[in-house]
């Protein structure tokens, strides 16, 4: 049995934190051999996902609302790329995934040879790049691993509930830019007071809720999805912290977010209550005929 993992958070958080950081440490723990062996950068995604998962209930519990949000992104780019690995053409992807590595491999190598960088050169003096080199090659490689940005593959897995506000405000944080300082000026706090609330590091900033209240479903949702893949058998732990996500929800907010088996791919419903009148609705993101040319081409690339 898995022992609970403390967390210094807010109480009305803590019981979903604790359902889902129960469930982080049995994958991280977790060592039978898969029904198929050659999905097993699924598994090693997920071990990621859940180490990621520990790491932000870790710095939200210092209250680090803009670098715990920094780690939020990584689980992001985590769930699309596992979705879009197991979509279709699954052993395809996974061997084009597994490619970066070589692609890697050789962009090193280059850097290493061409020595234009410090870095590069103190490297250079400890590994033998000439015999690494051989049966390798120097070719270039391309755009990377799978040709397509993250923007790509969270579209055409109908995945725009995380990445096109979510993303983009974390995003703000990894690259210091100036929106990520926003909150630290109050002048500019009442003037951009669209974008405040947004950046705003403080007790009612959207990145702490975002953390406190939204990594719980993140990561769940990418367990949940190995899980069926791999049938690894806690599908009753991740029902229960489902439970327990949307009773802090209810409680935190006056309602909750929800995103389920049950609902067309990329759909959400939002319940509560709005000035005080109970509401239920469900949003669909909007197709455009660009979006479907470019869906089209990403599910065309080998």
């Amino acid at each position: 049995m898995v022992e609970k993992i403390p967390v210094r958070l807010p109480k009305a958080y803590v019981g979903q934190w604790n359902a889902v950081l129960q469930i982080a440490q049995q994958l991280l723990d977790y060592s039978e051999p898969l029904r198929d062996a050659k999905l097993w950068p699924i598994m090693g995604l997920c071990k990621k996902a859940a180490a990621t998962t520990k790491g932000i209930a870790a710095l939200a519990s210092l209250e680090l609302w803009g670098d715990s949000l920094v780690l939020h992104r990584t689980l992001i780019d985590t769930e699309v790329i596992i979705k879009w690995l197991l979509n279709e053409d699954i052993e395809n992807r996974i061997q084009l995934y597994t490619s970066g590595i070589d692609q890697e491999k050789k962009r090193l190598l280059r850097k290493m040879v061409a020595g234009r960088s410090v870095s590069a050169q103190m490297l250079a003096d400890f590994v033998d790049a000439t015999t690494l080199i051989n049966g390798t090659g120097l070719g270039e490689t391309g755009r990377g691993w799978s040709g397509l940005t993250i923007r790509d593959m969270a579209r055409e897995i109908d995945l725009e509930r995380i990445y096109d506000l979510p993303y983009w405000i974390s995003s703000a944080f990894i690259h210091s830019h100036a929106l990520s300082i926003l909150g630290k000026n109050d002048e500019l706090k009442q003037k951009e007071e669209v974008l405040a609330p947004m950046f705003d590091e403080g007790l009612e900033g959207l990145p702490r809720f975002l953390v406190l209240g939204a990594t719980p479903s993140e990561s769940l949702h990418i367990f949940m999805f190995v899980d069926k893949v791999l049938q690894l058998g806690i599908e009753r732990q991740i029902e229960s912290a489902w439970t327990a996500v949307q009773d802090c929800l209810s409680e935190v907010s006056g309602g909750a977010v929800i995103s389920s088996d049950d609902m067309k791919v990329g759909n959400i419903a939002v319940y509560g209550k709005h000035h005080g009148i109970p509401f239920e609705k469900i949003y669909s993101p909007r197709r455009t005929s660009n979006h479907n040319k470019q869906r089209s081409k990403a599910t065309k690339h080998p």
